[in-house]
């Protein structure tokens, strides 16, 4: 859109995560939605998040690291190279 110089599409995506847990949860009455909001509101702030980089909301608000798997991966792609490299299977011996 022209001339907005911001998004509230962020805020639509917890909507929507939102709307998600309602649907499953189905709460019948006020009581049940309030108990139903507060453990979305647990679990969706205490959750990891891949793009927090394995924060929880409530770390990356705290400005904690981020998690930096870059080394951990790399190292599981070269021994899953060479792991298939050496294996023979029963059809190849």
């Amino acid at each position: 859109m022209r001339g907005v110089s911001f998004s509230n599409s962020p805020i639509e995506a917890v909507h929507k995560i939102v709307k998600q847990y309602l649907r499953y949860f189905k709460p019948q009455n006020l009581t049940e939605l309030k108990k139903c909001i507060e453990c979305i509101n647990n679990d969706y702030n205490n959750r990891e998040h891949g793009a927090l980089k394995g924060l929880t909301p409530l770390e990356a608000y705290a400005n904690k690291e981020p998690l930096d798997f870059k080394a951990q991966i790399k190292n599981a792609r070269g021994n899953r190279v060479k792991e298939n490299r050496n294996y023979c299977c029963v059809t190849c011996q």
